[in-house]
């Protein structure tokens, strides 16, 4: 599978599965945030994942979003990198969720394709 190919199938599930979200980095404090829109497929942590001491919650969930949009807007900036980091912030229906982690899922000849993400907050 080619990256194009695996990023299209990805934009495809997200599109049909995923729900509109703003992804926002502040870049010093009490500087207006740095935005981009996206799209993202989000779960909560099921019981068994919040075992062993991992730092995860119940409310914490799982995002699963698409490289596709961070690197057409080149957020945060071109010279940071594309992944989410603790603190950022993702806004999913009208709610601040923030970032515990983000994490590439693994390359495919060495392009970032998926980008997962650990999110604390409720959902409703």
């Amino acid at each position: 599978m080619t990256p194009a190919t695996a990023r299209a199938d990805l934009d495809g599930f997200l599109r049909d599965f995923g729900q509109d979200c703003v992804l926002q980095r502040i870049p010093t404090p009490g500087a207006a945030p740095i935005s981009v829109n996206i799209r993202a497929h989000i779960v909560d942590f099921k019981p068994d994942e919040l075992l062993g001491g991992n730092g995860l919650q119940t409310g914490d969930s799982h995002a699963i979003m698409s490289a596709t949009e961070v690197e057409a807007e080149g957020w945060p900036t071109l010279a940071e990198s594309r992944i989410p980091r603790k603190g950022d912030r993702l806004v999913v229906a009208g709610r601040t969720r923030t970032v515990l982690y983000g994490w590439a899922a693994p390359y495919i000849n060495g392009e970032l394709v998926r980008i997962e993400l650990a999110i604390k907050g409720t959902s409703q």
